[in-house]
């Protein structure tokens, strides 16, 4: 069976030469293949189809075999690493902390360690008929999410 650290080597320079990164690799225990990529741009078929060919034309199925999918991470697949966030800065964001602390928010700055998050809260005043809109701001650790999905709004 082949494993993750010596196919995370192989795609390294490959995805850097194509301006492409690693978001996530699985391998099953069946040898299924899964190799997730993205790039600020957005990734193509043919840039899947590349990269693709460049896993099997350097792995052996004679030695052994395995099934093979590279493709980019879907609209409903969570944020993995930091580059992800940086490329969806302005976007709405669905957190979910650790201690299961859920906001939803939009994405102000990513930091070395953290991101910020910028939060919309219907307040009613006392004294006041209407409800007035408060921003808030939050600094989320990266160790500390759990979860943090991009929200697919439709307008």
């Amino acid at each position: 069976m082949y494993n993750d650290t010596e196919l995370k080597q192989l795609l390294s320079e490959e995805l850097k030469s194509r301006n492409l990164f690693l978001v996530n690799l699985k391998i099953s225990p069946s040898n299924k293949i899964l190799i997730l990529v993205d790039s600020l741009a957005g990734v193509t078929i043919d840039q899947c189809v590349g990269i693709s060919r460049f896993v099997e034309s350097n792995l052996d199925r004679e030695k052994e075999d395995y099934e093979l999918e590279v493709s980019s991470p879907g609209l409903d697949e969570p944020l993995k690493i930091k580059v992800q966030y940086e490329k969806n800065i302005g976007r709405e964001l669905q957190i979910v902390t650790n201690d299961d602390v859920e906001y939803k928010g939009r994405l102000i700055a990513v930091e070395n360690e953290a991101i910020r998050i910028e939060t919309v809260n219907k307040v009613k005043k006392s004294g006041s008929k209407k409800k007035s809109i408060e921003k808030e701001e939050h600094i989320i650790d990266f160790i500390n999410i759990k979860l943090a999905k991009v929200v697919i709004t439709f307008r």
